[in-house]
C-alpha cells in the first residue's frame, strides 16, 4: 500500500527545500505586485468608468491584465519547481513564461481569466449601475451574483 507523507512531513520537506532561497522568492513576488500595481494604476487613473465606452475599454483591460498575471504565476509556479528540483533560482524566473511555451501558457491564462470575468461580469454590471443611481437594489443583485459567481469559480 502506497503511504502518503503526513501534512508536517510535507511542511518540513518545503521548509528544507525553501531553505536558502528566500530572497529570491519574495523578491519576484515583490516584483511581481509591482508591475501588476503599476498597470493597474494607470489603467485606473486613465479610463472614465463612468462611461459605457470607457467601463468596457477597462473591463478589456482588467481581462488583459488578468492574462498578464496568469503568465506572471506561471513563471513564480516555475521557480518553485526549480527550488523542488534543487536548481539555482533568481528573481526574473518570473519571466520564464514570456519566453518558453508563451502560446500555451497565453491560451491557458486566458481560457481562466475568461470563465472567471464572465462569472463575475453580472456583479460588476450592478454594481455599476448602482455606482450611477444609488439604488440598493441593484447592490444587492450585484452583492448576490458576486456571491454566487465565487462559490461557482471554488467549485
Amino acid at each position: 500500500m502506497n503511504q502518503y507523507m503526513s501534512s508536517a512531513d510535507l511542511k518540513a520537506n518545503a521548509r528544507e527545500q525553501l531553505w536558502g532561497h528566500y530572497g529570491p522568492v519574495i523578491g519576484a513576488l515583490v516584483l511581481m505586485y509591482i508591475i501588476e500595481f503599476a498597470l493597474d494604476l494607470l489603467t485606473s487613473a486613465s479610463v472614465d468608468l463612468s462611461t459605457p465606452v470607457g467601463f468596457t475599454v477597462f473591463y478589456l483591460v482588467t481581462l488583459l491584465l488578468s492574462v498578464i498575471g496568469g503568465v506572471f504565476s506561471a513563471g513564480y509556479c516555475f521557480m518553485f519547481l526549480k527550488i523542488s528540483c534543487g536548481q539555482a533560482v533568481s528573481a526574473g524566473d518570473v519571466f520564464y513564461a514570456f519566453q518558453h511555451n508563451t502560446q500555451k501558457v497565453f491560451s491557458l491564462s486566458l481560457f481562466v481569466s475568461l470563465i472567471s470575468e464572465l462569472l463575475l461580469l453580472p456583479g460588476t454590471i450592478f454594481f455599476q449601475l448602482y455606482s450611477s443611481n444609488m439604488n440598493t437594489v441593484y447592490m444587492l443583485l450585484a452583492s448576490i451574483c458576486t456571491v454566487i459567481c465565487s462559490v461557482i469559480l471554488v467549485i
